[in-house]
């Protein structure tokens, strides 16, 4: 997908191109990104476990205000009630155990809110600008009519929604009090460069994976992500991150090679699942195993 300022606004998918007055990309990670909010924010990852609740549903949702941060909400799928407790939030460039992670939350439901075992699991991120306040203007800093809300710092309903009056009014003429706040053309720090270069060198293995896991490993001087499927079949790509080059490592709890830099996420068939990247793992000849 690619955006050209108008008026009017080009937008050019794969099925076509669009036209408008204005365009507001209001998205995680901006596609397009020419304001470099990749680069102004720091992708945070938190994970969740939806169990089976076992009282009486809970109503409302609820945040701990102690360490470790937890955060309640209950929901009713099919007649059936569940509680999710989340939390374990790191910087999604840290390797950590994404395992014990799931592991903690689901005892904390357990042991504090009497819910059953898991029956579903996952991860998110989210974009946390380096000085705190969300993006919300024009993308990139010399466009006129493509505009941005992102950086929501996990709170989307409140940010987002305050977002969407700053452009509604910007986009209707009037002054709004906060458009200066969250300026999406703000100087803001910029995050350390450090995590970049620590990425580009993960530990390399010399032998291939078992059946369900991954590891890179060096080819013929290439580092090459290899997955083998649980039938043990090899799937393998460029372990090169498309986005700023960093070496992906294998994430053994959800199965997914993720960017230790900028928090870019792929699948074990190599297309993007979370930006900052907007291309897939480039393919590579699946290697032979050794008998």
């Amino acid at each position: 997908m690619a955006l050209r300022d108008g008026p009017p606004v080009i937008v050019e998918t794969e099925r076509g191109s669009l036209r408008a007055r204005d365009v507001i990309v209001a998205t995680n990670v901006p596609f397009g990104d020419g304001g470099f909010f990749d680069r102004r924010s720091v992708l945070h990852r938190s994970y969740l476990v939806a169990s089976r609740a076992g009282s009486a549903p809970l109503e409302g949702t609820y945040i701990s205000v102690d360490e470790p941060m937890r955060s309640i909400l209950a929901i009713e799928v099919d007649g059936a009630a569940y509680v999710l407790a989340g939390g374990e939030g790191h910087p999604a460039e840290e390797t950590v155990d994404s395992a014990g992670c799931y592991r903690r939350l689901a005892a904390f439901s357990r042991d504090r809110l009497g819910a059953g075992e898991p029956v579903f699991r996952w991860s998110t991120q989210d974009g946390i600008p380096v000085d705190g306040l969300p993006f919300v203007g024009r993308m990139p800093p010399s466009a006129a009519h493509i505009h941005v809300i992102t950086g929501l710092r996990k709170w989307g309903l409140s940010n987002g929604t305050a977002g969407a009056l700053i452009l509604a009014d910007a986009l209707c003429g009037r002054e709004n009090p906060w458009a200066r706040v969250f300026d999406s053309r703000r100087d803001t720090p910029v995050p350390s460069a450090a995590r970049s270069v620590e990425g580009r060198f993960p530990r390399v293995v010399t032998a291939m994976p078992a059946p369900g896991e991954g590891a890179v490993v060096e080819l013929d001087g290439e580092k090459i992500a290899v997955y083998a499927e649980p039938a043990g079949q090899l799937r393998a790509y460029s372990a090169i991150c498309t986005h700023l080059g960093c070496t992906v490592e294998f994430n053994p709890a959800e199965v997914t090679w993720d960017c230790p830099c900028h928090g870019s996420r792929f699948s074990t068939d190599g297309s993007v699942i979370q930006g900052p990247a907007t291309r897939h793992l480039a393919p590579r000849p699946a290697p032979v195993r050794e008998r």
